[in-house]
């Protein structure tokens, strides 16, 4: 039996920001992608990974592992030469979960290099993979979830304008051996305009600011891993 679905899967093409690009993870973005995620400091603690990828046969596994459940992930580019040379990679991101009869999909597996946080990354990562999800693609609900001790995430996932669902107890082994509670959120296509208004918002400030160099140097002091 066929389906005429109302949405389809992401399209695989390059999404283009102010700030920065996502561009479909290939095989030559894995060492730039690996010198990102093995620095310490933007590992643990509630941070978004637990732990640095040791060599860079972890960051392939890890990525291969995403493709494998047919994620769509992005490398995250500079685009813009106010922020740092364009084309480098600070970090990834993937929708994954993808369920096309029941249009929804996850948005998560992202990690942003610690040197660029606090610059507005995070924020116009989300604002183009929300409006290719849902403007493009047609989806009705995303979900993004956090570890329930990873408060960083959950500060910014609520600043989205994402809404709290509930708290997934028990539900991922950490790599200590002790249990994740799961908090999910989700953002739905109702919801879709006005959190679009406030990304759009978050990314024009984030450009005034490094336009301003004194609010850059501050902005740099201030960094936090999600913005």
């Amino acid at each position: 039996m066929s389906h005429n679905f109302l949405c389809r899967r992401p399209s695989g093409e390059s999404l283009m920001g102010d700030i920065v690009s996502l561009d479909p993870i290939v095989e030559r973005d894995l060492p730039d992608l690996h010198s990102v995620m093995s620095d310490p400091s933007a590992c643990g603690g509630g941070y978004p990974f637990e732990r640095p990828h040791a060599d860079l046969s972890e960051t392939a596994a890890w990525i291969n592992g995403r493709l494998a459940r047919e994620c769509a992930v992005y490398v995250i580019r500079l685009a813009n030469p106010a922020f740092g040379r364009p084309g480098t990679v600070v970090g990834t991101t993937s929708l994954s979960e993808m369920d096309l009869v029941n249009e929804k999909l996850h948005l998560g597996g992202t990690f942003i290099g610690r040197e660029f946080w606090g610059m507005g990354i995070n924020v116009e990562t989300k604002l183009l993979t929300l409006k290719h999800t849902f403007e493009d693609c047609g989806f009705g609900r995303v979900k993004i979830q956090a570890d329930i001790n990873n408060t960083r995430s959950r500060g910014a996932i609520t600043r989205l304008g994402a809404q709290f669902e509930g708290i997934v107890r028990r539900d991922i082994r950490r790599l200590d051996g002790t249990w994740r509670d799961t908090v999910v959120y989700s953002i739905l296509a109702q919801d879709w305009p006005g959190v679009k208004v406030g990304l759009q918002e978050r990314v024009a400030i984030a450009l005034k600011r490094v336009q301003t160099p004194s609010l850059a140097v501050e902005l740099q002091s201030l960094a936090v891993p999600i913005t």
